[in-house]
């Protein structure tokens, strides 16, 4: 638009404004236009869970992270590189960031959750981003490092039952069934047994007695050579001596 003499403002086509601000030379718009090239990106949020683009270029954060790093009290220095590793991801119902973790917490969280899907348990996102936040928050090296305890307080909300079943899962995987016999409380699942079922020695207040009952139970004879695998299960319909053996459940 431009200001005729009569003081009236008349149409100016838009091929001759100049975008002087813009060039710094006066050029044409369409020639502005055709000459213009796309700015860098910024890359990716600073934050270590992060998987959205920078908005902010001062910080390096995106949207969501430069306003949690505002509600922090804007830490700076190194009081910034910990706050960036140990931050929360942003909430998105579509996507689970395991960023940020070791990638042997990867790994187990991985396993977890593909144990919960073939259970047929829920896997929505929400219900397990608290607690990987939790396990990021904590830099553990591996997710049985995490003190569950520190989740009594939260009740049994989705990521507390996600939490324990997961530690629960990678515990077994890294479990050994000769060294289960060694203890005096099995967990039957290592001897192929569906459902938690535990084989409990305790009871048996004779030392021999408890030993001779897990060697029978295991499968080895009086030789101390291990035969075909006797399930432990069935040594709980078993007397011995005068102690009975159950599982606790």
């Amino acid at each position: 638009m431009s200001t005729t003499g009569t003081g009236t403002l008349a149409p100016v086509p838009v091929s001759q404004h100049r975008v002087v601000e813009a060039t710094g030379k006066g050029r044409h718009f369409e020639e502005f236009l055709a000459r213009a090239e796309p700015l860098p990106e910024l890359g990716e949020c600073t934050a270590a869970c992060c998987y959205r683009a920078v908005a902010h270029p001062q910080t390096g954060l995106c949207v969501p992270h430069a306003q949690l790093w505002r509600a922090d009290g804007r830490p700076a220095g190194r009081a910034f590189s910990q706050w960036a590793a140990r931050v929360r991801q942003p909430v998105d119902s579509r996507v689970l960031s395991l960023r940020g973790l070791p990638e042997l917490v990867r790994l187990e969280l991985v396993y977890a959750i593909g144990c919960r899907a073939a259970e047929q348990v829920s896997v929505v996102t929400g219900g397990m981003r608290p607690w990987i936040d939790q396990l990021r928050a904590a830099a553990v090296s591996s997710l049985t490092e995490f003190d569950l305890d520190e989740l009594s307080c939260v009740g049994d909300r989705h990521h507390v039952r996600f939490a324990r079943f997961s530690f629960d899962r990678v515990r077994l995987a890294y479990a050994d069934p000769d060294k289960e016999q060694a203890k005096d409380i099995w967990d039957l699942r290592l001897f192929g047994r569906a459902g938690r079922r535990r084989l409990d020695f305790t009871d048996i207040r004779q030392p021999w007695l408890r030993e001779a009952a897990k060697r029978m139970g295991g499968g080895h004879g009086r030789s101390g050579r291990r035969r075909s695998p006797r399930p432990p299960h069935r040594l709980a319909l078993r007397t011995v001596g005068r102690a009975r053996l159950w599982p606790r459940w």
